[in-house]
């Protein structure tokens, strides 16, 4: 069954015959963010909003969803009312019958992992029940534009090459007399149309002699589309380095970079517009790093092994001082799992959003023999020049086959750096010993077959989702997304019902991200709780089919999300649908706070091995 908005929960029915006055949240406005908080010892002492005007300026007005599920308690779903307490007509007793036990099937399950001893214990799932509050979106709500100082187009996120070039080429051409004449007449460059009667919102960023803009109708800040687009632009910066793109300017201000680029530059720059804006991807949004959760004797035996390795290749003339700069270890889906790193030398992290984009996009069809040596330019690292990256995929060689289909072919990965372009053989020689020392070790295995947590690991009830950033390492975490989906699906229903997922969820984090942060990307206080609840009027939900509108109503959407920012973490909720007492809200996120402090050494990687 597949399950998506189109959802009824049983648990949550009620007869048509009890219908009465319910409260009613006013359709297309989240409410206003209720509360500021300054925080002393983990004790809250409310205080009204500093500016509530402010945070809300930012948010979108959310529409009409489309089905409601909600958990109102665990206890609930883990004792579903029998059939027989749902009083039906005869007439229609089969059907409805039927129908029910298709909704216990899909909210129901058994899983195998969960066990009290010889008994499988029965559990909910964690799923896409959350309603969409949110505006239906097409493709061209939003899109992004690079193009020269000239007007020669280099990408469009909606065209491809030679695709109504003749259209893109003459919309270019006034996007760049409209810059021009900002900067004539104002003697500045211009950042931002706004329409506030249509919503939509122009983004330029100048960084000649590349010209980025980009529009949106998403409700997102002049910030966020802004780092979309430094992000974009720092792709092309990786690929050629911008001495050599302004050599190639100087020479011709009309010059075609499109003919310089590869098309795997175009499919590159295309999956990271896909990933900022069809996935759910917080790294830009908190500008921080997911990192994977590992006990703490694991990491610091990788970190101890690593540092083994590298003192025993130097000691030897394997590697001369200097030659590595830096090593990392990342897990499937991008999660940082082990740093190898010069005393006081970090990168940015913009610089390993693109090196792990262009590992995940490019690279993982090669077979675990291959190695590549690749010349990459990290923009926020020296704009001017190239380091170069030994790239080795990491395998369990007896176990690894079945998981990889998991994990949808992904694998994890040794990176190490350099900044000789002769180092390669140096750095495979030293990645191979590591990668054998962890094997014998027993470390490899960890690397290769850990998993994140699930938000039933967290004593934390009523929350559906959270993501929890460390300011002091500049890391997050966020639980497993969990579907209530058919392992037996056909992988593109599977993966159409994931992208919607995380498309919701990401929706709901930008607007709770947007209460706390100016349009500029500013925190408006140092330490600030905002709620935040979205919800729709009775009238606007869709209509039941007939065979069930006799018997069932379907419930009002109470959604309800906390925000909380201090000076050493960020914290981001999104809590049940129905569940909007803001006492119990902070008590879970109090619990989430706590919970995420006492295993900080499991889930952040600390300060890595330093040499």
């Amino acid at each position: 069954m597949n399950l998506n908005e189109n959802y009824i929960d049983n648990t949550h029915l009620i007869p048509a015959s009890k219908k009465g006055n319910q409260d009613e949240l006013s359709r297309g406005r989240p409410s206003d963010p209720t509360t500021s908080i300054s925080i002393n010892n983990e004790t809250a002492i409310f205080q009204p909003s500093l500016s509530p005007a402010t945070s809300m300026n930012a948010l979108p007005r959310s529409t009409n969803a489309s089905f409601v599920g909600s958990m109102r308690s665990l206890a609930d779903l883990r004792n579903p009312p029998p059939l027989s307490s749902i009083h039906m007509s005869n007439d229609d007793n089969d059907a409805a019958t039927s129908l029910m036990t298709r909704l216990n099937e899909s909210i129901y399950s058994f899983d195998g992992t969960l066990s009290g001893g010889n008994h499988t214990m029965m559990r909910s799932i964690v799923s896409n029940e959350i309603p969409n509050v949110f505006q239906k979106t097409d493709d061209y709500d939003k899109n992004f534009f690079i193009f020269t100082s000239a007007g020669k187009p280099i990408f469009s996120m909606y065209n491809d090459a030679g695709d109504d070039d003749r259209q893109v080429s003459s919309l270019m051409g006034i996007m760049t007399t409209i810059i021009d004449y900002f900067k004539l007449n104002n003697s500045s460059n211009l950042k931002m149309i706004n329409s506030n009667v249509s919503g939509l919102k122009f983004i330029f960023l100048d960084k000649s002699p590349i010209l980025l803009m980009g529009y949106s109708k998403r409700g997102e800040t002049s910030d966020e589309i802004l780092k979309q687009l430094d992000l974009l632009h720092s792709y092309i910066l990786s690929t050629l380095n911008e001495r050599q793109l302004c050599r190639l300017f100087t020479k011709r201000d009309n010059f075609d970079l499109r003919n310089f680029l590869e098309p795997t530059d175009f499919e590159n720059l295309r999956e990271l517009c896909h990933l900022m804006n069809g996935k759910l991807y917080p790294d830009l949004l908190i500008n921080s790093l997911q990192c994977l959760p590992l006990r703490k004797s694991i990491r610091t035996r990788i970190h101890t092994q690593m540092l083994q390795q590298l003192t025993q290749a130097t000691s030897h003339d394997e590697i001369t001082r200097g030659t590595l700069l830096y090593g990392l270890i990342v897990s499937s889906h991008n999660k940082m799992c082990s740093v190898l790193r010069p005393r006081g030398h970090t990168l940015h992290t913009t610089d390993l959003q693109l090196l792990f984009s262009l590992i995940w996009n490019q690279f993982q069809n090669i077979d675990n023999t291959q190695e590549l040596w690749v010349p990459i330019c990290f923009p926020k690292f020296n704009s001017s020049g190239f380091l170069y990256c030994y790239i080795k995929f990491l395998s369990d060689e007896q176990e690894y086959g079945s998981e990889q289909e998991e994990t949808e072919g992904r694998r994890p990965v040794l990176v190490l750096i350099s900044a000789s372009k002769d180092a390669f053989f140096p750095l495979k020689v030293f990645g191979n010993k590591l990668v054998d020392s962890l094997r014998e070790d027993g470390l490899l295995d960890y690397i290769v077959h850990s998993r994140g947590f699930r938000v039933r690991d967290v004593p934390a009830p009523l929350v559906h989702h959270f993501i929890y950033k460390s300011k002091r390492h500049v890391q997050y975490v966020m639980p497993e997304l969990e579907l209530n989906e058919n392992e037996d699906e056909l992988s593109e229903e599977a993966e159409i019902v994931r992208l919607s997922y995380e498309r919701k969820l990401q929706n709901y984090y930008q607007q709770l991200h947007n209460t706390v942060t100016s349009d500029d990307g500013v925190e408006l206080n140092g330490s600030i709780l905002n709620y935040i609840q979205w919800g729709e009027e009775e009238e606007e939900q869709e209509a039941l089919p007939d065979d069930t509108s006799l018997h069932f109503q379907r419930e009002n959407i109470r959604m309800m999300g906390l925000c909380w920012i201090t000076p050493k973490f960020e914290l981001y909720v999104i809590c049940n649908n129905g569940v909007t007492d803001k006492e119990m809200i902070l008590r879970s996120a109090q619990k989430i706070v706590s919970w995420c402090r006492r295993n900080e050494s499991r889930l952040f990687i600390q300060d890595g091995a330093i040499f």
